[in-house]
């Protein structure tokens, strides 16, 4: 029993030591990318917040952005984006999220954190829920 019990928590750890490098790995490639993180085909105007950043810039109809992101303002909705995310916005307003970029964990994570909000997750955020 307790060589079982001593396998599972190595499995465990091995496991968990695995996603952490694959993580790593991954944001160090994703570094070196020139990467739409968010790409506007739509016809409306959008308000993006910058990752750790207050201050949101508006991405033009028909446009995209380089910047990273940690949400938008779509046609009066707010979204959060996790690490790792692009967002695609199709001519016909739907989006979508890909998750190319992402590593495992923030594959995991967008499960819970990529989503509409309703108030701001904190002060950074106040400026993109006041905007226009």
């Amino acid at each position: 029993m307790k060589k079982v019990v001593k396998y599972s928590i190595f499995s465990v750890l091995g496991i968990f030591l695995i996603l952490i490098i694959e993580h790593i790995l991954t944001k160090k490639r994703r570094d070196k990318l020139t990467t739409e993180w968010l790409n506007n085909q739509s016809g409306f105007h959008l308000w993006c917040k910058p990752e750790n950043y207050d201050k949101p810039f508006l991405v033009s109809a028909y446009s995209n952005t380089y910047s990273r992101i940690d949400g938008f303002k779509f046609k009066g909705n707010i979204y959060k984006i996790s690490n790792g995310i692009i967002t695609h916005i199709d001519k016909n307003g739907s989006i979508t999220f890909l998750k190319s970029n992402a590593s495992i964990v923030e594959k995991i994570v967008s499960i819970f954190e990529t989503k509409l909000i309703q108030n701001a997750p904190d002060n950074t955020w106040n400026a993109l829920f006041k905007s226009i």
